[in-house]
């Protein structure tokens, strides 16, 4: 709005590619490196197509328009003091409101005149709109997540469209119907008119359980904790690392590789069988599955040994995870650091039904954090995810301090907008001292600024955060 160049219908690719110099701002030497690269068919194929699902994705409209508005509820109670200490920096072309005004201009008209310098330049049939349909997965155009299921937008005819198909977990993908019919995940076709093409996927039954991991294991349990009838037995903790509930009812569990299927999980109690995305359960391993549906019938060995749990797969045994541990200590716990990964540690402090934490019974250096503290997500700004790190101390490493840390603390991480409207609980239960990570998937929100609060007892800590799609 400021100058003459950088109007909604200036022809910025005609500048960057020009053999001559248009204005000062484009001298030969500056637009010879893109001229050159468009010589390359390959490289001008992925330039044009890339730069329309940018278009369609990155700068739409609406979610320009979006990010416009959010940044100017951040400033605006702000202007008036700023005017009134700098009033030259708002004071051409009709100040603060005639720039706002110009931005929404620009994001709602740019996209058509880019689309037609496209055409022109390299010399097109035209432009085509495509609709994209895929449940249970994702579709990547050029590289580029597309931001939901049934997307349409607009796309250049004669040149290569390059689709690739991520199933959701749990799903495998099938195959590709309409514009390009193929089994491959990924694609190319080239449109000639308006179209449409489906990713289809479906269940996937070899990774319906792959996140189920035997997370911790306790071999001789004198003091660490009891079950329900006051018994210290030893335990195997699993560990749910997947988006969806799993129900272990039905399984195989042993010590014994000769015998997988040693002990069946009891199918009778769904409701003390299932496992929560991101939970923990605990199996008693005290020889006596006559105490209930999670007590096994074989008991652990404090000389090491190999535990497994398995399915039954079209008549065979399938496993899902194993875990091998060695001579084990007095209420000395064996798990993966940090949860449900491939490294594993002695625990000093065993963590049944919560997260494992470092300790430094080998020496490795001891991160129970002494102080709350919430960080600043990463990344971010982002689309459509990020992380989260938050810390939960203990008072002291003393006697009532690990008392503390074995009956957990309760923790909630939430995330508002800038409404104060609440729109999503991360975290909402009771956890151990440690250090913690949880990812915020903002799929199904607009862009803008978002706030997420971390509350323990009488701490409170809130940082701000920007999505950008």
């Amino acid at each position: 709005g400021a100058h003459t160049q950088g109007q909604y219908d200036d022809n910025t690719l005609e500048n960057a590619t020009s053999p001559v110099e248009t204005y000062y701002a484009n001298p030969t030497w500056s637009t010879l490196l893109l001229r050159s690269l468009l010589l390359n068919n390959g490289f001008k194929n992925e330039f044009i197509q890339r730069f329309a699902t940018h278009m369609n994705t990155t700068f739409y409209p609406e979610r320009v328009l979006n990010i416009i508005d959010s940044l100017k509820t951040e400033i605006e109670d702000e202007m008036p003091r700023h005017i009134e200490k700098w009033p030259q920096s708002t004071s051409f072309n009709g100040g603060w409101q005639y720039h706002l005004d110009k931005m929404n201009e620009f994001a709602t008209k740019r996209g058509e005149n880019v689309f037609d310098h496209i055409v022109r330049k390299f010399s097109l049939s035209g432009q085509s709109r495509l609709t994209v349909n895929a449940e249970n997965g994702k579709v990547f155009v050029q590289g580029i997540e597309l931001s939901s299921a049934g997307f349409t937008g607009i796309f250049l005819n004669d040149v290569p469209l390059q689709v690739k198909a991520i199933p959701a977990y749990g799903y495998k993908f099938i195959e590709w119907r309409g514009a390009s019919i193929s089994t491959d995940d990924s694609t190319s076709f080239v449109l000639t008119g308006d179209s449409n093409i489906e990713a289809v996927f479906e269940i996937d039954d070899s990774r319906e359980f792959a996140g189920l991991r035997i997370n911790e294991i306790l071999a001789v349990n004198n003091n660490t904790n009891t079950d329900e009838f006051g018994e210290a037995d030893d335990w195997i903790e699993l560990y749910n690392d997947s988006p969806n509930a799993i129900d272990i009812g039905g399984m195989y569990l042993t010590d014994d590789f000769a015998v997988p299927n040693m002990w069946q999980i009891p199918t009778t109690a769904p409701d003390s069988t299932t496992i929560a995305p991101g939970g923990f359960i605990l199996l008693w391993t005290d020889g006596d599955s006559t105490q209930g549906v999670l007590h096994t019938n074989f008991k652990l060995s404090g000389n090491g040994e190999t535990v497994g749990i398995s399915r039954e797969v079209n008549g065979e045994l399938v496993w899902i995870d194993t875990l091998s541990f060695g001579a084990q200590s007095e209420d000395v716990s064996f798990g993966r650091i940090p949860d449900g990964s491939d490294t594993l540690r002695f625990l000093t402090a065993p963590t049944p039904g919560f997260a494992n934490y470092y300790d430094n019974i080998t020496g490795v250096e001891n991160i129970i954090p002494t102080r709350h503290r919430l960080y600043q997500n990463y990344p971010n700004p982002f689309n459509p995810s990020t992380t989260i790190q938050y810390n939960i101390p203990v008072d002291a490493l003393s006697p009532a301090g690990r008392d503390k840390l074995r009956e957990g603390q309760h923790v909630k991480l939430i995330v508002y907008n800038i409404l104060g409207q609440l729109v999503a609980t991360l975290v909402d239960k009771p956890l151990k001292a440690g250090m913690y990570n949880v990812m915020f998937d903002a799929t199904h929100l607009p862009s803008g600024v978002y706030y997420y609060r971390l509350t323990n007892g009488k701490y409170s800590e809130t940082r701000k955060m920007i999505l950008v799609k």
